[in-house]
């Protein structure tokens, strides 16, 4: 960072240059020389560049807000700016990154004016809002959204190498957009079989190496930099540059994992690194609300492992996050339109690769079918039959989704043919415990499942994926429990029942442990462990659960279906003792007492089983002041 004197020399002239093509920096004055010229243009003077914002008067008279990058006259902040405005020149139209407007080059004076779209810094405003609002949801919006631009950066061939607080911002719009990139990702050479193409690959991969290295003494040495990218050996041998890239990209997702700790109120700082490195999320929680714990809990598990390979990707993230949400609907269906018309966008503007369009295809169809949107899908399976097969043939990611895809279709035979072939190109790439090997097991565990007589084929497949997994994380690992729940949901289907409810109740304990109590994936293998109870008759734990589950479906929706409630009223008509009936029927109302838009159908016929318990037990005073509240309850409706 320069030192003040210095700055003056040659910032007027440069700001009398930008007046003279018409952009106007408010409180500048050409004839005056203040020695206080950042404090007197609201200048922001940070590690590598001057940053302001200004007004620029187009050619029809209309003013237009931009931010202004102007770099310190040395070889390293002008490399830098320069590098950036290439990079949002090549990423133009995209909505992941702040929108390039102009560039000046004063290469001999070694300074750089980088004009973009107007935009404002997020973190800090999102960090006091989460801690007045405490609100939990709103930050869910927040993660997605910047998800999506870093996915859609990473498909694009860069990584960003440089995320923290100052690098997200939000445009006029409420997009979140990245800046402050400093790394591309030179993905341009083939690798060629033909042994006559070796020596021209070798020598691409020495260009690429060489560019790697150099932007990597760009990267600022702050507290989000992930552990490993000093470390990163850039071998010169063809089978580790995919490998180094992608641990690139992996350092993008532990630094936005950071970012995301900070959103929660997390002071970032080498104490919360020491923790994290040693995986000490108890002392880190401690001081937070429960509400927050659950996004800790995913943050954790997907992004803050110190191996990169233990790292979720970006488009994994993404629909993890999608899916432990189920909640935000109005989240939901913006976050779906806004996709569809993205990719209506991006083929109008011929920059949507093949690449990038059949991961969003799968992602369309995915979430289609997910929120049962069948009115859309017959422009989406337009799409998919329309993807170039070379395009995903080659790449094991596109395998893997394309499988998941025909699963939703319930095709569950090409679910298994993709998956089966994401299989067999990962073992090429992988070791035997890679996370990518464990999660195409699972997949095609979970596809034989649907085409097998009996789960011993899926059982195979799906505890090798648990070994894996075992292998990899700690013990409370939501991966184990995802695992563990599908092994146990397979014996449930294939009536196995004592073997079901072991792997269902140890998915429970995991997850219990990781999540606060009215956590959607707990109320999801409580619904798994209910069934198994109800196929064994064991009524009494069944009905436990039941109600256990009210509570949870109420926080998360507000409401409890009239089908739960009837389907526990048939559970507890089987049990003999009166006691127990009232007990249970008790509890149900006192939790529709707190409902706001209770079934009064179904209230109505619950007052009345009860008012009937105690006519059983000869209580006749509640047998008439319960039959009384059912009659009234039915000539309101």
């Amino acid at each position: 960072m320069e030192d003040l004197n210095q700055i003056n020399y040659y910032l007027p002239q440069l700001i009398t240059f930008l007046t003279q093509h018409k952009y106007e920096i408010k409180g500048f004055d050409a004839q005056k020389r203040d020695s206080n010229i950042l404090a007197d243009l609201e200048i922001q003077q940070e590690e590598y560049f001057l940053f302001l914002r200004a007004n620029k008067t187009n050619h029809e008279q209309n003013q237009q807000k931009v931010c202004i990058k102007i770099s310190y006259s040395d070889d390293q902040s002008y490399e830098r700016v320069k590098q950036e405005a290439i990079i949002l020149k090549d990423l133009l139209v995209f909505k992941s990154v702040v929108q390039f407007v102009e560039e000046f080059d004063f290469e001999d004076q070694r300074l750089f004016i980088l004009i973009t779209e107007f935009y404002d810094k997020v973190a800090q405003h999102q960090i006091e809002l989460a801690q007045k609002y405490n609100d939990e949801l709103t930050l869910v919006n927040v993660y997605y959204r910047i998800l999506f631009s870093l996915f859609e950066l990473h498909e694009n061939k860069y990584f960003h190498g440089n995320i923290n607080l100052n690098s997200i911002v939000v445009d006029g719009e409420g997009n979140y957009k990245l800046t402050n990139l400093v790394s591309k990702e030179y993905l341009f050479h083939k690798f060629d079989s033909d042994s006559k193409n070796i020596s021209s690959s070798s020598s691409n991969q020495e260009i690429q190496i060489e560019q790697i290295q150099q932007q990597r003494e760009l990267i600022n040495d702050s507290l989000y930099i992930s552990p490993e990218i000093k470390k990163i050996i850039t071998k010169r041998k063809t089978n580790q540059i995919e490998e180094i890239l992608l641990n690139l990209k992996q350092s993008d997702v532990y630094s936005l994992g950071l970012v995301f700790l900070s959103l929660l109120g997390v002071q970032i700082n080498k104490i919360t690194i020491k923790q994290i490195k040693h995986q000490s999320f108890d002392e880190i929680i401690k001081n937070l609300p429960e509400n927050k714990r659950k996004l800790i809990s995913f943050v954790r598990n997907f992004m803050l492992n110190f191996k990169p390979s233990l790292r979720a990707t970006v488009f994994q993230l993404r629909k993890s996050l999608f899916h432990q949400y189920e909640e935000v609907y109005l989240f939901k269906e913006s976050e779906l339109q806004k996709l569809k018309e993205l990719v209506q966008f991006y083929e109008q503007n011929k920059k949507l690769s093949e690449h990038y369009k059949t991961y969003l295809t799968c992602q369309l169809i995915q979430f289609d079918l997910v929120n049962n949107n069948y009115m859309h899908l017959h422009y989406t399976k337009k799409l998919l039959y329309n993807l170039d097969k070379n395009t995903y043939e080659k790449d094991h990611f596109l395998m893997h989704e394309l499988g998941i895809t025909y699963y939703y279709f319930k095709d569950f035979k090409k679910y298994v043919f993709y998956s089966l072939k994401a299989l067999e190109m990962r073992q090429k790439i992988y070791p035997k415990n890679h996370q990518f090997i464990a999660e195409s097991l699972k997949e095609l565990g979970n596809g034989y499942k649907h085409i097998e007589t009996n789960c011993e084929k899926s059982y195979t497949y799906k505890s090798e994926a648990l070994n894996i997994y075992k292998s990899l994380y700690d013990n409370s690992h939501e991966l184990i429990a995802q695992t563990i729940q599908s092994i146990g949901s397979d014996f449930l289907l294939y009536k196995q029942y004592q073997k079901a409810q072991q792997f269902l109740t140890q998915s429970l304990e995991i997850r219990q442990q990781l999540y606060v109590d009215n956590h959607l994936l707990i109320s999801e293998n409580i619904c798994e462990l209910i069934k198994c109870y109800k196929f064994q008759s064991e009524y009494d734990k069944c009905i436990y659960w039941n109600l256990k589950n009210f509570k949870i479906k109420y926080f998360l929706y507000k409401q409890i279906s009239y089908e739960d409630l009837t389907f526990v009223q048939s559970l507890i008509i089987k049990i003999k003792d009166p006691q127990k009936r009232l007990k249970y029927n008790l509890k149900i109302l006192k939790q529709l007492n707190k409902m706001e838009n209770c079934n009064l159908q179904y209230k109505a016929d619950l007052l009345n089983s009860i008012s009937y318990i105690y006519l059983e037990i000869k209580d006749y005073e509640n047998y008439k002041q319960f039959g009384n509240h059912s009659k009234n309850l039915l000539n309101q409706k």
